[in-house]
């Protein structure tokens, strides 16, 4: 060998070790970098000897990666809908507790049997009043709370829609950028992650999957197979609401100008946050309104006529359709905030002047309007006979069961994601590995500068002769 070939593969030598190093120094500093991807210095042999940097390529285990993700969208949705139904468990309150629907019924009858004791009391009277207003409150309260979170959901509907419009648009410039670099030889490796980096975040929305095409560029596509950007992103489309009423239509998703239904199982854009925010909107939080609803009515119904030869009506509920719950009112004859009179409890809702102090029977009979079973007009509280107090507590069950069921679920999409996360992690940066690369590299890097020492001897020795 020539001494100006041996100086030629000692430089190549030396540029191979330098361009392995500063890979290796990546590497390290990154190892605990979300969407970081291993560099790797592909080396071959030079024609004329010595050694030749093919490329700096960026490892990842796309199969892996694509699984992650959709294990992520996967979480994402469960923990929006957990969100959701924990929102209406909260309004309409756990089994036990003081201030559920169920306790204010069960407290309304406590009032109702304490004032049938003593009808002569002033004091009694106006505490089954308080308890009958406490049962008002309560629904109401928990159908503009069901209305609140329709209207939070369509708000994030919205959000989700135009974060995923901006990440598609992000992708599509980082695909540019890539093919840029690449055809002017520069590494694209940080474009690369920086694209990785995005994707991941689009996933917890809908589930991504990643298609490779040509110079570096990528091609997207959902879960369900839609694709959503193949050099250019499709338009996704949605008008948010500026309020919310119980049975409201409220706008759909269109993706490439079509109509998707998000509805429908394994629609287009199923799997991720996105889809968990429309079942929220359009059937967890309906059925709750029509749960509510069906009390609602079921109150109004039942006191309208307590077996006493006239209308009772305690409860008033307008009107029929969505909405009861947050129509349900007390009757103007005893609600004082209305010039009503407690008494009318004990003497009729028509009474216009006292009747005997000492007359249970209406109160007995409201009493028993509550622990009667009857027909339930509608089949979301259940179906057969029931009376008031018993759906009153299938109303507060069935939000606790939606919500623990919805728990589970997190948890579970939680607990794989996770699990899927530390496997590409374990994928990642090798440091142990990495350090006995940096010390073959000292090792070539003194072998190869020891070459060019003796050359430069050697030359030395020819210029002396």
């Amino acid at each position: 060998m020539s001494i100006s070939a041996a100086l030629n593969a000692a430089q190549s030598g030396l540029t191979a070790a330098s361009r392995t190093a500063q890979a290796v120094s990546s590497n390290v500093s990154n190892a605990l970098t979300p969407g970081y991807g291993v560099r790797e210095v592909a080396l071959s042999s030079a024609a004329h000897g010595g050694v030749s940097v093919d490329a700096v390529s960026r490892r990842s285990d796309i199969g892996l990666i694509t699984e992650r993700r959709g294990a992520d969208a996967a979480a994402a949705g469960a923990d929006t809908r957990l969100a959701g139904l924990e929102r209406i468990e909260a309004a309409i309150g756990t089994a036990g507790e003081a201030g559920s629907i169920s306790a204010r019924l069960g407290d309304l009858e406590a009032r109702l049997l304490d004032a049938a004791s003593r009808p002569d009391s002033p004091l009694r009277l106006e505490a089954a009043v308080r308890a009958a207003g406490d049962v008002v409150d309560a629904v109401g309260k928990a159908g503009a709370t069901v209305q609140a979170g329709r209207l939070e959901a369509d708000r994030g509907i919205a959000q989700a829609v135009t974060d995923l419009g901006t990440g598609l648009a992000r992708v599509a410039d980082l695909n540019d950028a890539i093919v840029r670099a690449t055809a002017g030889g520069r590494d694209a490796s940080s474009l690369a992650d920086e694209r990785h980096r995005v994707i991941d975040g689009l996933s917890e929305i809908v589930p991504m999957k990643q298609i490779a095409r040509e110079s570096g560029r990528v091609a997207l596509m959902t879960g369900t197979g839609r694709i959503l950007l193949d050099g250019d992103p499709v338009e996704i489309g949605f008008t948010g609401a500026s309020g919310a009423s119980p049975g409201g239509k409220m706008s759909g998703l269109t993706v490439g100008g079509r109509e998707i239904d998000m509805a429908r199982a394994g629609n287009q854009m199923a799997g991720g946050r996105l889809e968990a925010l429309f079942e929220l909107r359009d059937e967890a939080l309906p059925s709750a309104q029509g749960r509510l609803d069906t009390l609602a009515g079921e109150l109004a119904d039942r006191f309208g006529d307590a077996g006493l030869g006239d209308a009772a009506g305690l409860f008033v509920a307008p009107g029929e359709g969505p909405g009861r719950a947050q129509r349900l009112v007390l009757s103007a004859a005893v609600d004082p905030a209305r010039g009503g009179e407690a008494r009318r409890l004990r003497d009729g809702m028509g009474a216009d002047t006292p009747g005997a102090a000492g007359d249970a029977r209406r109160l007995s009979a409201l009493a028993d309007a509550l622990s009667a079973p009857g027909p339930v007009a509608d089949t979301s509280l259940g179906t057969g006979r029931r009376s008031l107090l018993e759906l009153g507590d299938a109303l507060v069950g069935a939000g606790t069961a939606a919500a623990q069921a919805a728990e589970g679920d997190a948890a579970r999409a939680g607990g794989r994601a996770e699990t899927l996360r530390e496997a590409e992690l374990a994928q990642g940066v090798n440091t142990d590995a990495e350090m006995q690369t940096l010390l073959a590299l000292e090792q070539s890097y003194a072998a190869n500068a020891r070459v060019i020492q003796i050359a430069g001897s050697l030359i030395d020795r020819i210029l002396e002769i």
